[in-house]
């Protein structure tokens, strides 16, 4: 396993893709002279905004800890789980503000203030908890945290490129900012994404209360770091070992696609947070034995967030309430009993998850909305949910199972999904397919190592068989970076560790300045430092915002009155937005203004109809229309009367107010229209 473990680290680091990163390092180390002072004052602001956030949630969370008596193993695991538990129930409470239409500014701002005094003090005693024994920080422990320090600079400047990720312009960011402008969580039934559980995008609203995509990109990114002290945290409380714990945390948080998703407003670092933080707590729980359930109630919250991270991390509870269940089963084989602490694990797991389905039956009559609408009781028109599997990669088990090449490229996932995706989402490197031999050959005497290499095999298993979506299979880099460090220290000579653990630094700087190319790739350098504005960035062609409507977005935020409300047409990226707007997820949902055609037999009906909206402007964004066209989708499939209503409508109550045109044919470039209903 040495050798094996050797030789795969050092032939994927040394492909020519990887040769030809080194020898441009010097193209993509980002230029610090274009920093302007505006940009700094900038970072500590944000920076500022950040550490009152985590103040709040890691007092919150020590509190509740404190009070259910919990001892901690180091002071790492103390802050990363406090946290992380205060983080949850932070976003708990703003979703029931939300419920209550009690989203007024003032009001999240007074509530935050009122907890920051009893944080505070909070935070105080978790810094003075008694260290169980005292070890300095030798050499290679301090050079392994400056190294682990390196990645979390280029993580922290990634975080202030503008937002252009498609997802979080349509509903990570967009619909907490758009629920701000109506004070409170509203049915969008033009935006199936509604339904999703959203506890991530609960604590964006906060950032987006101080109106800053960069507030929430870093409370996405200190996700990603909490993951990465909690893998130190494992080594620490586990295997008395700092320095291992460190080479691990190195091997999750050095992942490009960690660094590139720490810099959009997405969930995949909250869902990974809160999954591995659950599995963590069942090890300890299962280590120190049943006079721990303190640890299993934990666990349960930790699982219920996670659900509420994203409806792929449903199958966590279903996967180690079954766990659990085998390994409490064993502890007490003699009991009647030994059902009770999995059963209470799998109640305070749901009840943590309560307010998501309960919002759904209150704004659509469906508890997993959009899935399976068609089943309830449900008004208005029908998602397409089955597109949206299609489009989120789900995978076709029919074709995986019973077809050879589906067979041989499921067989294959681990190397052609993982290993070999060198795309923008598909940036994991190699180490999930190192890790796939341990999981046969490795035997694993500790009870919590045990745990936690079958809790890996199965949500791998889970993820694999349900989707082949590279960036869903993050929340498992935790448990597979702590199981190939266990693995190393535990098999492995000192000697030939020693060689292990060197490569596993080079691959670590590949990973660095393949994350450093990203941003590159992305043009963002100026923007990042302050040389170019915003406006500037989001208004020209970018690889991940094509087609932006974005010049259009300014000249109403610039020109409109306050109560105008934008209908868009072809885009469904609303977010930058500051009016109210209509945005539709065109190739899912079913577009207001064809609902209106049909119902309208004049132009002075659908007049009726687009002031009955409250809809003042259009936004017309040419070339994703005719893009959508070309690949089949009509979100527009208008029979002739409904056309001749429509053009008859817009030469009598369009009036153009703006216009940017492409000065090429290039689809890629911006063609948008705004016009006026007059």
């Amino acid at each position: 396993m040495s050798l094996w473990s050797l030789s795969v680290v050092v032939l994927y680091y040394t492909t020519k893709y990887f040769r030809d990163l080194l020898s441009s390092a010097a193209e993509v180390i980002p230029d610090f002279t274009l920093l302007t002072l505006p940009r700094l004052l900038q970072y500590l602001k944000h920076s500022g905004i950040l550490a009152w956030f985590l103040l709040l949630g890691a007092g919150t969370g020590f509190l509740i800890l404190k009070k259910l008596r919990f001892e901690f193993a180091s002071r790492t695991e103390a802050a990363a789980l406090s946290l992380g538990l205060g983080w949850g129930v932070l976003g708990l409470g703003i979703l029931a503000l939300g419920l209550a239409n009690l989203w007024c500014k003032w009001l999240i701002v007074s509530v935050l203030a009122a907890l920051s005094w009893p944080a505070a003090i909070a935070v105080c005693e978790l810094f003075k908890l008694p260290a169980r024994k005292k070890q300095p920080w030798s050499a290679t422990e301090i050079f392994l945290g400056c190294f682990l320090a390196c990645f979390a600079c280029v993580v922290f400047l990634g975080c202030f490129i503008p937002e252009t990720f498609y997802d979080a312009l349509v509903y990570h960011l967009a619909l907490p900012d758009l629920y701000l402008k109506h004070h409170g969580i509203m049915a969008t039934p033009q935006n199936l994404y509604s339904g999703i559980p959203m506890l991530t995008e609960m604590l964006y609203a906060i950032g987006l209360v101080f109106g800053s995509d960069e507030t929430a990109h870093l409370i996405h990114a200190a996700f990603g770091f909490l993951s990465t002290a909690l893998v130190l945290g494992f080594f620490e409380r586990f295997m008395k070992n700092r320095a291992a714990g460190l080479f691990a945390a190195i091997i999750f948080y050095s992942t490009t696609l960690v660094a590139m998703l720490s810099w959009r407003a997405c969930v995949e670092l909250g869902w990974t947070f809160f999954q591995f933080a659950a599995v963590y707590a069942l090890a300890v729980r299962i280590s120190e034995g049943p006079a721990r359930k303190n640890w299993t109630w934990l666990a349960a919250a930790f699982t219920g967030f996670a659900m509420g991270a994203k409806y792929p991390a449903w199958p966590a509870l279903g996967i180690l309430g079954a766990l659990f269940a085998v390994f409490a089963y064993r502890e007490n084989a003699g009991s009647r009993r030994w059902w009770i602490e999995p059963m209470q694990f799998i109640l305070i797991a749901l009840a943590a998850l309560f307010l998501w389905p309960v919002k759904n039956i209150v704004l659509y009559g469906n508890p997993v909305y959009p899935f399976l609408h068609e089943r309830f009781a449900s008004v208005g028109p029908l998602p397409d949910w089955k597109r949206l599997l299609a489009d989120g990669k789900s995978r076709d088990l029919g074709a995986a199972f019973f077809t050879w090449a589906g067979f041989k490229s499921y067989i294959a996932h681990p190397w052609t999904l993982l290993a070999a995706d060198k795309g923008e989402f598909g940036a994991i490197g190699v180490f999930p397919f190192l890790v796939v031999p341990f999981f046969f050959l490795a035997r694993f005497r500790d009870r919590a190592m045990k745990f936690l290499s079958w809790a890996a095999v199965l949500l791998w298993l889970s993820w694999s068989l349900s989707t082949t979506q590279t960036r869903f299979f993050v929340p498992q880099l935790p448990l597979i970076s702590v199981i190939l460090v266990y693995c190393f220290e535990q098999g492995f000579t000192p000697r030939f560790r020693k060689i292990v653990y060197a490569a596993i630094l080079y691959a670590a700087c590949c990973q660095l300045l393949w994350s450093l190319g990203w941003l590159r790739t992305y043009n963002a350098g100026a923007v990042i430092f302050g040389s170019e504005s915003k406006r500037s960035y989001l208004s020209r062609f970018i690889p991940s915002y094509p087609q932006t409507s974005y010049p259009a977005i300014e000249y109403v935020n610039n020109n409109t009155p306050r109560d105008a409300k934008v209908l868009f047409i072809g885009d469904s990226r609303g977010f930058y937005m500051e009016r109210d707007y209509i945005a539709v997820t065109a190739v899912f949902d079913t577009h207001p203004l064809l609902i209106w055609l049909r119902e309208s037999g004049t132009p002075d009906e659908l007049l009726k109809r687009f002031k009955e909206a409250g809809i003042t402007h259009v936004l017309l964004n040419r070339h994703l229309l005719i893009g959508l066209q070309m690949n089949g989708i009509d979100i527009l499939p208008l029979n002739e009367r409904e056309i001749e209503v429509f053009l008859a409508f817009q030469k009598k109550h369009f009036r153009m107010v703006f216009e940017k045109k492409p000065q090429t044919q290039n689809l890629d470039e911006t063609w948008v229209t705004v016009y006026e209903i007059i």
